[in-house]
């Protein structure tokens, strides 16, 4: 389903190509244990305030350096505490059959992508056309029984919420199809671009090699293996040849870690696959690590660090051979560090290879987290962390808009500010933002403020999450009010409920939506964003009443404390 963002996969079963899958027959791979997810409504809860792990010290809480902050956190919190992990919303499971021709038009011309299921086309909303959608069509007479393969992808897809990973929004059924609309991205995947131009210069590999780590990092926070980590899978959000903006797509492979044990499947791409899988000795997300070594070997070669003559010669080779760093000019070049980071990326002992956070924190990486902190750093004031402070969306129907808003128009200059300032406060760089790193940014800044408050910061964002904040909501709750008023956006975001196009959203619209979204929403849940609309108590909202609810004033909550009074040549403690 991946490909649906902007590349073709009817290659992928070639024997021949190096974009080919490798997996066992059907039977041995269903014998491979599901992990169940959590009941309907729960939601991602990373447990950064269970009593179990739930402080660091105040001395970490002062500490100077990312670095240090990291190490100080995982001295106190196990990387294997996965049942610490649970899923977003149950894919919902009663979408009614609703024409997707109503709400998008389609681009006329060549398709952007094709494969074994349906094919992949531009969209375009009727209501705002300006804005590029990349719809997938799958016909449900070729899925067969692998409804469950689309459900688990899906799955995946709406538990991550990060800037390197595509954006799914909505999935339309019919009576013979399905249609999942996602983020567009137009600038194609790595592996072409890398064909078209040869190798890379060691700056912008370390660019994508770092992206892709943030992405993986993030993942594996929740408790996913991608299981498929490769360029195919990567794509540039942007034509533009200076853009290294990248986006993960493709989460047919990918996996819920067991939260004891390791997985046994053996599956993947041949020439990235890991050599604990191969030996069958049961991996972890350390194979996506393993395969990320991989890409940054094959951007600074154009060549992979392990092939033969035949798979099963790759596959020995990948499981014995040392990797040739003089088959180009961009690899004898390489420097010191960068060398290092390949190694320990692509160490064949799992024991010893990089976690992605480990490699993150890498000195190759040095400069690029320091340009990052600074823009954050450029971004975050008193006055955001106030927004942030004072959010108090009552009606969840209010967050679950504002929250489309920032996902639909995340390539706006208030969304891509708020970006930045996201991944400064991110100082674990997986993705969320915990108690422990909101205090941070607040004490940080000068705030007096408690824990308890910090809970109720992170409670009053929550809209698919527990104990975290996530990116999105991060935006949500940091972006002025001008940007989720816009008329524009509000018609926007109200033509995607009202879809038989009545002028009224009714409680059949809103679930009905909701659902669309993948998101199973409990029926007291939905009558209660149907009262904080309806101001005329008509059961339906009409534009009227839909543009006053989002002109309530949501940052009308907790006002701040005084700030402590601070010395004159006070700066934020660097990141």
């Amino acid at each position: 389903m991946g490909s649906a963002c902007c590349k073709s996969d009817k290659h992928r079963n070639s024997p021949e190509n190096h974009r080919s899958t490798i997996a066992e027959p059907t039977h041995k791979r269903s014998a491979e244990k599901e992990i169940p997810l959590a009941g309907t409504g729960t939601t991602i809860a990373i447990n950064s305030m269970t009593e179990s792990h739930r402080k660091l010290s105040e001395d970490a809480i002062e500490l100077q350096t990312k670095k240090m902050f990291q190490l100080a956190w995982e001295r106190q919190h196990s990387e294997a505490a996965l049942d610490d992990v649970s899923s977003v919303w149950e894919l919902s499971r009663n979408l009614g059959i609703h024409q997707i021709m109503r709400i998008y038009d389609f681009d006329r011309g060549k398709d952007i992508g094709s494969g074994h299921y349906g094919t992949v086309r531009r969209a375009r909303l009727k209501i705002e056309p300006t804005k590029t959608y990349a719809v997938k069509t799958v016909d449900k007479a070729k899925l067969k029984g692998d409804i469950n393969i689309l459900r688990n992808e899906l799955e995946m897809l709406r538990s991550a919420d990060h800037p390197n990973i595509i954006q799914f929004f909505e999935i339309f059924q019919e009576e013979q199809r399905f249609h999942f609309v996602m983020e567009y991205c137009e600038g194609g995947d790595i592996t072409t671009r890398l064909e078209t131009a040869g190798p890379y210069e060691e700056s912008k590999a370390r660019e994508i090699i770092f992206q892709t780590l943030l992405s993986i990092n993030h993942l594996h926070s929740l408790g996913i293996i991608h299981r498929d980590i490769k360029p195919d899978n990567f794509l540039f959000k942007s034509k533009t040849s200076g853009s290294s903006t990248i986006k993960l797509i493709d989460f047919g492979l990918s996996k819920r870690a067991p939260s004891h044990g390791k997985l046994k499947s053996v599956l993947g791409t041949p020439y990235y696959v890991a050599p604990e899988i191969l030996e069958r000795k049961g991996y972890d997300g350390k194979c996506d690590v393993w395969s990320a070594g991989v890409m940054m070997y094959l951007l600074l070669a154009a060549d992979f660090p392990f092939k033969g003559q035949t798979q099963q010669a790759t596959f020995d080779k990948i499981k014995k051979d040392t990797y040739n760093l003089s088959a180009t000019e961009q690899l004898r070049r390489l420097s010191t560090q960068g060398r290092n980071v390949l190694a320990k990326l692509l160490a064949k002992d799992p024991n010893k290879r990089y976690t992605a956070r480990e490699a993150l924190r890498d000195p190759w990486f040095d400069q690029l987290n320091m340009d990052l902190n600074e823009r954050g750093k450029k971004i975050l004031n008193r006055s955001l962390l106030d927004r942030l402070r004072t959010f108090k969306a009552e009606s969840k129907f209010v967050k679950e808009v504002i929250r489309l808003l920032v996902m639909i128009h995340d390539d706006v200059k208030e969304v891509i500010d708020l970006k930045d300032a996201f991944f400064y406060l991110d100082v674990l760089s997986n993705g969320v933002i915990n108690d422990i790193e909101l205090k941070k940014a607040f004490t940080d800044m000068g705030y007096q403020i408690s824990d308890t408050e910090v809970e109720e910061i992170i409670h009053s964002l929550e809209v698919r999450t527990h104990n975290v904040v996530s990116y999105t909501e991060f935006v949500m709750g940091c972006i002025d009010s001008s940007f989720y008023t816009n008329s524009k956006y509000l018609q926007e975001a109200f033509h995607r409920f009202d879809i038989n196009q009545d002028g009224y959203i009714s409680y059949g619209d809103i679930s009905d939506c909701f659902s669309r979204f993948g998101v199973e929403m409990p029926r007291e849940e939905i009558l209660k964003m149907l009262t904080d609309g309806d101001l005329d108590k008509d059961s339906r909202i009409s534009f009227t009443e839909f543009t006053k609810l989002m002109n309530v004033n949501i940052h009308a909550g907790r006002s701040p404390k005084p700030m402590q009074k601070l010395p004159d040549t006070y700066e934020p403690a660097p990141m």
